[in-house]
């Protein structure tokens, strides 16, 4: 484990009371989790669960007032918490032990006001509503661009940090391999309406997300920062919910990204040409060093990445460049130095 994955703990369990606020369930979740979220699984989450607490389903839809509590057929106590006659809730792991509710927050609002305490679920990937096909697909993002972006925009205001947001839609051919990695499936295609904001340090990250945590529009939080073998996907992704029920991502990562992935390539090429077992402690070194400067990345101030930086890439690609285990040895040493120096 990485030391930022200990401190994560702690600042976690300080935080706990502060990511769930008024909208959210009273609970301490968060304390057992060292991530932001979900790993990569929940993305093709798809089953039944019969008895889940209703205490940890969170709406993404306001209703407002008790007539439309009153003009249900179904609004006694009796009907919904025994016979179960009611339309199902499809839910999604926001990552913190809670579930989004994407379909049936009008159903949960009746059920809370009849004091149900159980309900019978569908846990979910991350989908979009009423999308069929690809034309839907197209038709219902490009309507719900702008509450996306006002979305983004506004959580930009709250957070700080560098915001880019992505401006041309995907072309008609690459949207439909984007749906066949979905299994054909068009409504979960979730990344036309993309957003990214980049800070100088992780604590900047961490704050983000206790802000976005407490926003009704939070579908779910997806952790790439722990994930161990995925070394390129040092980032936080949020899945929004628009008014019209389209989902878009948005990320959170830190500055100097372009930096980092350049310098993990140059390893990379190396690893990937020299597989022959005279290099591999080199090899091993190697990976290593990957793991060293994620976890510099992850700890360090952004504005110290661009120093270290030039260094470590001025002598991968020397290293890259050599055939001299001797001199390739030296070169790694040199590596291993920058970033074991800094303070």
């Amino acid at each position: 484990m990485f030391e930022y994955k200990k401190a994560l703990i702690t600042v976690s369990v300080i935080l706990s009371v502060v990511f769930f606020g008024c909208a959210q369930p009273k609970h301490s979740a968060y304390e057992a989790y060292s991530e932001f979220g979900n790993d990569n699984s929940f993305l093709s989450d798809n089953y039944q669960v019969d008895n889940m607490s209703i205490e940890v389903l969170v709406p993404t839809e306001k209703i407002v007032g008790d007539e439309t509590l009153k003009e249900q057929k179904m609004s006694d106590r009796e009907s919904l918490g025994h016979d179960s006659h009611y339309e199902p809730l499809y839910v999604v792991k926001r990552g913190d032990g809670t579930y989004t509710v994407l379909e049936g927050n009008e159903t949960l609002y009746r059920l809370k006001k009849a004091g149900v305490k159980n309900v019978a679920v569908t846990v979910s990937y991350p989908y979009s509503k009423d999308v069929y096909s690809i034309d839907s697909l197209f038709k219902k993002n490009e309507e719900s661009r702008s509450d996306f972006n006002a979305i983004v925009a506004d959580i930009h205001r709250n957070v700080g940090g560098d915001l880019q947001s992505q401006l041309i839609t995907p072309s008609y051919s690459k949207v439909k391999e984007k749906i066949k990695e979905h299994h054909g499936d068009p409504k979960r295609v979730t990344d036309l309406l993309l957003g990214r904001i980049s800070f100088q340090n992780r604590a900047d990250v961490i704050k983000a997300l206790q802000h976005v945590n407490k926003r009704i529009e939070l579908v779910a939080i997806l952790d790439r920062w722990n994930l161990s073998t995925d070394f390129e996907d040092l980032e936080a992704v949020c899945y929004l919910r628009t008014p019209s029920g389209i989902l878009g991502e948005l990320s959170f990562s830190l500055a100097f990204m372009d930096e980092y992935k350049e310098y993990l390539s140059k390893l990379n090429v190396f690893l990937r040409h020299h597989k022959d077992h005279k290099y591999a402690a080199i090899n091993s070194r190697l990976q290593n060093l990957k793991l060293a400067f994620r976890n510099f990345m992850a700890n360090k101030h952004s504005a110290r990445i661009k120093l270290v930086y030039t260094d470590l890439l001025s002598l991968a690609n020397e290293m890259n460049s050599s055939s001299n285990i001797l001199i390739i040895e030296g070169l790694v040493q040199q590596q291993e130095d920058v970033l074991n120096n800094i303070k």
